[in-house]
């Protein structure tokens, strides 16, 4: 299966690496620096990206490139109907464009997947299965506390967890988000939103996100369940893990929460990128519950959902009524 990829940063080089351990024919490289690979593949320009599409059989078009250039590979791979796409996160840069992709792609043959991996992701899985099991009830809450990893950057990946966790839709956003002072690591030109963000799902469970522009270090991760919770250091896979223990207590209300309990530290597999990834494509390929743009889309209205929420003194925004404004508008996130 040949593949093209398109941006060689930080993740431009991992793919390489993916598709070397999936055996993927990687024929080129597009970038804005020319040259080779440590794999030898050559690099070409982006402007010649579409060129290339033309004369050659391409079966998979990997995108890694700053959110901004998106939708421009996308309009071209889905015109030469190229079977497999892969997006990075954020998918794109306006709801506008998210709604022509959508429309272009309707007739098209090509299968788009977004990288939002964390329905792949073991220690997320684990939190899923426990929820699924009932051995401490429903899932009523996660809490994020992390660095200043940015709204649209990673933002967007707990938006879309919040959705795999709960099995429900997001609904209701309030943000209260910090003017930015800080350059972006991607460039000067790209912009993007810390602070604290509450989403509530269809089925009231809560996601809290706090990414003060002020915190540096960690992503610390609470999943609160009607009777007990997990504590997880998402970097280094440390948890711990509290519930009521007496079966005479387990349905007592929830202000008996001072009840006994059983308490325990384990391990879970500490986040990363590479192994998520390849099962994405995997899933993509085989056409199996591989994120689409649909979810993708989501994320994206979840996160304006936020801005307006904030620009309006954190109202409650509804993310199925953004204003016009919002909708139209194009935001500089990398």
């Amino acid at each position: 299966m040949k593949a093209v990829l398109i941006g060689y940063g930080r993740m431009g080089c991992r793919y390489v690496q993916i598709c070397k351990e999936m055996n993927l024919d990687l024929v080129a490289i597009f970038d804005m620096n020319r040259g080779k690979t440590d794999s030898n593949v050559n690099i070409f320009p982006s402007s010649e990206f579409y060129e290339f599409l033309q004369n050659n059989s391409i079966d998979i078009v990997i995108i890694s490139t700053p959110c901004a250039s998106h939708y421009g590979y996308l309009v071209k791979a889905i015109d030469r109907g190229i079977k497999y796409i892969l997006c990075e996160k954020p998918f794109l840069s306006s709801l506008k464009q998210i709604s022509h992709i959508k429309k272009i792609h309707i007739d098209s043959p090509s299968k788009i997947a977004v990288n939002h991996q964390m329905r792949f992701m073991s220690h997320y899985n684990y939190i899923k299965k426990v929820s699924l099991s009932g051995e401490m009830g429903s899932l009523s809450s996660i809490s994020v506390q992390a660095g200043n990893f940015g709204l649209a950057m990673n933002g967007t990946h707990y938006f879309e967890l919040l959705r795999y966790l709960s099995s429900s839709i997001p609904k209701v956003v309030n943000a209260w988000l910090q003017k930015q002072n800080l350059q972006n690591p991607r460039g000067a030109e790209y912009k993007d939103y810390s602070g604290n963000i509450r989403v509530v799902t269809e089925n009231n469970c809560v996601l809290n996100l706090n990414i003060m522009e002020n915190h540096g270090h960690g992503i610390f991760s609470t999943f609160t369940f009607e009777r007990g919770q997990i504590f997880m250091d998402e970097l280094s896979g440390d948890c711990y893990r509290t519930k009521r223990s007496h079966p005479e207590d387990i349905y007592k209300p929830s202000i008996f929460y001072g009840l006994k309990s059983k308490n325990e530290f384990f391990k879970v597999e500490p986040l990363s990128v590479i192994e998520p990834t390849k099962k994405v494509i995997a899933s993509l390929i085989n056409s199996d519950n591989y994120p689409s743009c649909n979810e993708a889309e989501l994320t994206i209205k979840v996160a304006i959902a936020a801005i307006c929420s904030a620009d309006r003194h954190s109202i409650s925004v509804n993310v199925k009524n953004i204003p016009p404004e919002y909708i139209d508008n194009t935001y500089k996130w990398a």
